[in-house]
């Protein structure tokens, strides 16, 4: 028989997720994660990590949330497009070269 999540868990793993979405991308200290979550905070992440959040770590330090584009389309926001005038590492459209290997 599977137990269900206690409401406090339930509770301080919403509270966590706003705080990640809140600061993301940036990094979270530990302290702020640890005053929500309490010293259980592994588990809270794990669990947003089950539901499919994407949860990046600094060991003892720090946590930050990814949101990727797939996320963004589902909450109904458009992804950020890289700025144009900036070059890419990795062009799509860039000309293939011939290399002269002979």
């Amino acid at each position: 028989m599977s137990e269900s999540p206690s409401p406090n868990r339930a509770t301080q793993r919403a509270q966590l997720l706003e705080l990640l979405k809140a600061n993301s991308p940036d990094w979270v200290p530990i302290r702020a994660v640890v005053e929500i979550a309490g010293f259980q905070y592994g588990a809270r992440i794990l669990e947003l990590r089950r539901l499919g959040h994407r949860i990046h770590n600094d060991p003892g330090r720090a946590f930050r949330l990814v949101i990727t584009p797939v996320a963004l389309a589902e909450a109904g926001q458009s992804p950020q497009t890289p700025c144009e005038s900036q070059p890419r590492l990795f062009p799509d459209d860039a000309p293939l070269r011939h290399m002269d290997l002979g």
